[in-house]
């Protein structure tokens, strides 16, 4: 909160991972670790997925009332 800030960079991403698999991990439904061993992340940075684990990690899991 108190002197977060947000830039442009031009230095590597961490993770590389298409928007969907982002989308499903943001959701919730999936975590990034789960992702990585699917090979459907790749880990550029060390520590990088368990930052983002705990970066979207959630209680709440995704429902519809349907």
């Amino acid at each position: 909160p108190d002197g977060a800030s947000c830039r442009p960079t031009r230095e590597s991403s961490d993770l590389a991972l298409s928007a969907s698999d982002l989308a499903a991990a943001y959701l919730g439904t999936v975590r990034f670790t789960t992702l990585r061993g699917a090979g459907r992340v790749e880990e550029r940075n060390a520590g990088a997925v368990d930052t983002a684990d705990a970066m979207f990690a959630t209680r709440l899991q995704p429902w519809s009332y349907h």
